[in-house]
């Protein structure tokens, strides 16, 4: 009787950890971008994604480099298994250009920067000599400058834009990896269907 037990116990979680495994793990997002901002028609297994370059603040016939490694970056690492395009404002301008046809480039990624102010001070470290501990010193408060980028998506063939995701930030990744999560479990739930 206790050797079936065992034996029965063992059989089921054999089982029990191959379905698991079986099974694709859904990424648990923190918070999620307006649900709005992914249009109804967008699906990632036929159509490939065109993401914008991120321009300079100052001078936006420049790209970001930094700004859009971090957005590219963050595609490679939550977008798999689905195909994009970084792309600068010219792609898309051009009339001849490779990405003109809709049926597969139908959306596209924008990017929205914005410099905005704020106060803060920031603090002073400062290591005391006769105890060696390093101690933190708030500065007087000084306006400061922060640039926040938010993202919205546009549908080409009805040239509609779509509202943003409703949380900008000065750090990229933050903002764009619940987005990109969002994007593939759309995809992934229309495949299933």
């Amino acid at each position: 009787m206790k050797l079936t037990s065992i034996l029965f116990a063992l059989i089921l979680t054999t089982f029990a950890g191959k379905t698991s495994f079986a099974q694709e793990k859904e990424e648990k997002i923190k918070w999620a971008p307006n649900p709005e901002m992914i249009p109804p028609h967008f699906d990632p297994n036929k159509h490939v994604l065109l993401v914008l370059q991120l321009p300079k603040l100052r001078n936006p016939e420049k790209v970001h480099a930094a700004g859009t490694k971090d957005i590219d970056d963050a595609f490679k690492a939550n977008y798999t298994g689905y195909q994009y395009v970084m792309i600068s404002p010219a792609d898309l301008e051009d009339g001849n250009s490779k990405y003109k046809d809709t049926s597969v480039y139908r959306f596209v990624l924008y990017n929205t920067g914005v410099k905005i102010s704020r106060i803060d001070g920031g603090y002073t470290l400062r290591t005391d000599p006769s105890t060696g501990l390093t101690m933190r010193t708030s500065n007087p408060p000084a306006r400061v400058g922060q640039t926040i980028v938010d993202f919205y998506m546009h549908d080409r063939v009805t040239n509609e834009n779509y509202v943003r995701s409703g949380r900008p930030t000065s750090f990229i990744k933050m903002t764009l990896r619940p987005i990109i999560l969002t994007m593939a479990q759309q995809g992934r739930k229309k495949k299933a269907a």
